[in-house]
């Protein structure tokens, strides 16, 4: 039987798509294919508005609205053929109206769903999307969040990243932080303020901040929303990547930083002492502080080769291989 591998995520993948740079190493792979978005692109305004209006989260948890389903045209472009198996991947969960639709064509073909969670889950979160996490037609739920792989029974996944050649065309910082508000506001401005006191550049830009609240307007890059492709060329040329976690002790598994830094050979300062149980810590390379004036500056300043030494590992290709592995094995014991 032949095998199409069929990935589904939340938004249009592009450039500047997180999802899409994520798998990035397997998008020219003939056995994979993108879906385009969850939703058929709208271009009347109105109707757009209306649409999200009526599958918004907030109103149906106040008022569950119905007819919601006039909106699936999901997998409706999927030619489907009746010697292949397909193996289609949610990244996180497709809106609640679609589970009657992907039940019936688990009927009509030969199908394994799986859903990949991109996001630690709320309580919300697990209300909303319950006709997933219960249904018998979903295969596998992998989520890179330890803590709920834990509690609640999935499958745990390191979250997937693709190394991408990046050509960097920005001057160079001592170092870089991008992230957002998040409660961390006061350490970020702690952290700038060490950096300034010690003569080093940063190129911090830091979201969702208030006006109130943005001590450094001229220095510091506040509410000023980027792509992750331009992210990662402000970042390739700066000398050390900046992490700041709101609650590091609970951080167990591996963060994005932690994989921009390996995959691009970069230094990384965070304040997340579960870096060192990681496969490629280096304390050449990675350093962990709990206060801002702890801080090596001069080992901030210094230019030095880098080299993890990555082998792959993180590859998306990983996640389908044993996807697979674990259907094939489920099928022999059948």
């Amino acid at each position: 039987m032949n095998r199409k591998i069929i990935i589904s995520p939340i938004d249009i993948p592009c450039w500047n798509s997180m999802n899409y740079l994520m798998f990035h190493d397997v998008i020219d792979n003939k056995d994979v294919c993108w879906l385009e978005g969850r939703l058929k692109h709208i271009k009347f305004m109105p109707l757009r508005f209306l649409r999200k209006m009526h599958l918004s989260r907030r109103l149906n948890n106040l008022l569950p609205l119905p007819f919601k389903s006039i909106w699936n045209t999901y997998l409706d472009n999927i030619k489907w053929e009746d010697d292949t198996k397909y193996f289609i991947i949610f990244l996180d969960p497709p809106f609640p109206f679609v589970m009657q639709k992907l039940s019936l064509l688990k009927k009509q073909h030969h199908i394994c769903y799986a859903i990949l969670l991109l996001n630690s889950l709320s309580d919300e979160d697990l209300k909303f999307n319950k006709q997933y996490f219960d249904s018998p037609d979903i295969d596998y739920i992998f989520s890179y969040d330890y803590g709920d792989s834990i509690s609640k029974g999935f499958l745990f996944c390191d979250m997937l990243y693709s190394k991408l050649p990046i050509i960097s065309t920005y001057s160079g910082s001592d170092i870089y932080y991008i992230g957002g508000n998040n409660g961390r506001l006061k350490m970020i401005h702690d952290v700038f303020e060490e950096i300034k006191k010690h003569g080093l550049t940063g190129n911090l830009r830091v979201t969702n901040v208030s006006n109130i609240d943005m001590l450094y307007p001229n220095e510091i890059k506040y509410n000023q929303f980027i792509n992750y492709g331009r992210a990662l060329e402000e970042m390739s040329s700066c000398n050390c990547i900046l992490e700041l976690l709101r609650d590091p002790q609970k951080q167990v598994c591996a963060t994005l930083r932690y994989y921009e830094a390996v995959c691009y050979n970069k230094k990384l300062l965070t304040n997340n002492k579960n870096v060192v149980n990681l496969p490629f810590y280096n304390p050449d390379y990675i350093h962990v502080f709990e206060r801002p004036e702890d801080i090596d500056w001069n080992w901030v300043k210094d230019r030095v080769s880098v080299d993890y030494h990555y082998d792959g590992r993180f590859s998306p290709t990983h996640l389908i291989d044993k996807i697979i592995e674990l259907e094939e094995a489920k099928e022999k014991n059948f």
